[in-house]
């Protein structure tokens, strides 16, 4: 009784979501595609906040949070650096991003206050910009994904980036593992959202392909000591996957080069350190010896490879 009941809701929800869509394929109610960033309706004082200045006032600068759905907020102007506050029309234009430190907020009255001038530490700023532009981005995929998927944005944000924020792990993050492992989100019940997900990030996340190897040598003098090394290469081939195979080759007897393409550096450098040890442990048991002569690493650019080289010959 209760499983039907679920069902038809969720077919409810369905429908008139499917409703909103125009012939066109565009949603007529764009309140569907709205939602905060976070799990928390309102910002935390002493936190920093992006700020997009709307409207100059007498009183201050008006403006929106993108964080926190666009929720409104002001800045006095005492809360200006005194360097700027002549001229802070001009600083702060309209449309323009602003970080920026939460004083107060009254979540009743639904108003809060900021400032710019105490936002003075450059190396907290840098931190805060970068995990902005991140999660300014996530926002992007989820809503492209809301779109394909004919899902409410913020169900999707309930579904799966806010468990991720609970788990200490920045979407943006996970998202970029999910393309090199694709059982990170197993765990989410996506279905058919999966593939959508995976299709937008590759699209919107500026990800390359990046080559990770490592050299090794591999010797065993006894009577099947060509069969074991063979044995012993297939088992890192054999952890290869088809989006992202493991490769072996031979530079010169007894050294080999093991390596594999990612889009993640970190899982290809553990994916490596894992080849090494099964084709170690095998190599073992015939009675082999293994050494890493040069452990995973991600390769650099040739041009930049060349300009470090230079660099350290010269100090």
């Amino acid at each position: 009784m209760t499983t039907t009941k679920t069902q038809t809701q969720t077919t409810t929800n369905q429908n008139s979501l499917l409703k909103n869509h125009s012939m066109f394929g565009k949603l007529k109610d764009q309140s569907i595609l709205e939602c905060r960033y976070y799990e928390k309706k309102y910002p935390e004082e002493g936190q920093l906040v992006m700020f997009i200045a709307s409207q100059i006032t007498e009183h201050g600068i008006l403006g929106k949070l993108p964080e926190f759905n666009n929720i409104e907020s002001l800045i006095s102007k005492t809360e200006v650096s005194s360097g700027r506050a002549n001229s802070f029309y001009k600083y702060f234009r309209p449309g323009k991003y602003q970080a920026c430190l939460v004083l107060r907020v009254d979540e009743e009255k639904g108003y809060i206050d900021l400032s710019r001038k105490r936002v003075n530490n450059p190396v907290e700023l840098e931190v805060f910009r970068r995990f902005f532009r991140k999660s300014q981005l996530v926002h992007f995929i989820m809503k492209k994904v809301a779109k394909e998927s004919v899902k409410a944005l913020k169900t999707l944000y309930k579904q799966i980036v806010w468990p991720l924020y609970h788990r200490s792990v920045h979407p943006f993050d996970a998202f970029r593992k999910f393309l090199s492992d694709p059982t990170v989100l197993d765990n989410f019940n996506l279905g058919n959202i999966k593939k959508i997900l995976k299709k937008v990030i590759k699209q919107k996340m500026p990800l390359r392909l990046i080559k990770v190897e490592a050299v090794f040598e591999m010797t065993c003098f006894n009577y099947d000591g060509i069969e074991a090394i063979k044995k012993s290469l297939t088992v890192a081939e054999q952890m290869g996957t088809n989006e992202h195979p493991i490769e072996v080759f031979l530079i010169t007897a007894p050294i080999f080069r093991v390596c594999t393409t990612t889009f993640d550096h970190e899982y290809g450098l553990e994916t490596l350190k894992q080849a090494c040890n099964g084709m170690a442990e095998m190599i073992q048991n015939f009675g082999g010896s293994f050494q890493i002569t040069r452990p995973p690493r991600a390769l650099l650019n040739e041009k930049k490879h060349l300009n470090n080289k230079n660099n350290s010959s010269n100090n």
